[in-house]
């Protein structure tokens, strides 16, 4: 008998919140690259790098704004 996997998106394991505006860091202000499901969480709703992510913060601080305008998003 032959097997198949079923291969989901992320998303569809739960992985991914299909709303990123409803399932961010409790504080949605700030940004904690400590925590790594938040850097991932961020990095998806910028559509940048975790990397990138990080080298905002360090150049601008932990505020969303501020990110989101150093990233021109």
């Amino acid at each position: 008998m032959e097997s198949r996997a079923i291969v989901l998106h992320p998303s569809q394991r739960g992985l991914v919140p299909e709303n990123l505006e409803t399932r961010r860091s409790v504080d949605q202000d700030w940004i904690n690259i400590h925590e790594p499901y938040e850097l991932r969480d961020w990095a998806i709703y910028f559509s940048v790098s975790r990397m990138r992510v990080a080298e905002a913060v360090m150049a601008v601080g932990t505020r969303v704004e501020d990110v989101k305008r150093f990233l021109g998003k």
